[in-house]
């Protein structure tokens, strides 16, 4: 399965400010191909949405995202197996990081914000049930 990790430096949630500890990596957002259609997930205070992408090719997703100002980073991932990671899964655990860290089935752990699991997509490339593809960060083009 292919994912697409979008951190941003924006959140609409106030509480977030105080856990993330970081400027760039406030807000995770997953973009997953399940082999027909990209499903954008998005985890917000108010609950959880999918959105089905008009974009068929990964690459132009990403060309398009990367015009997004609040956009600070993007990983995108090969995940090779996934991990069964629903035998755990605390009713506590109501983060955008969690979400997507779940959602896609990586293993990395458990993450406390999104800068986290930016850092563990990182250090883990390889190591794990994921290959990254591709990574971009507004500080480095």
């Amino acid at each position: 399965m292919l994912a697409i990790f979008l951190f941003y430096d924006q959140t609409r949630n106030p509480f977030a400010n105080i856990f993330t500890f970081s400027k760039t990596h406030k807000h995770v957002d997953v973009f997953t191909f399940d082999g027909s259609r990209w499903l954008l997930f998005r985890y917000a205070k108010d609950g959880i949405t999918y959105l089905f992408s008009a974009f068929d090719d990964g690459r132009d997703i990403i060309e398009h995202l990367k015009k997004i100002s609040s956009i600070s980073a993007i990983v995108c991932t090969n995940i090779t197996t996934r991990y069964n990671q629903f035998a755990w899964f605390p009713f506590w655990t109501k983060s955008c990081n969690e979400f997507a860290r779940l959602i896609t089935g990586i293993d990395v752990g458990f993450t406390l914000n999104p800068r986290h699991l930016y850092n563990k997509l990182l250090k883990y490339d390889g190591k794990s049930n994921y290959l990254i593809i591709s990574s971009w960060s507004r500080n480095n083009g």
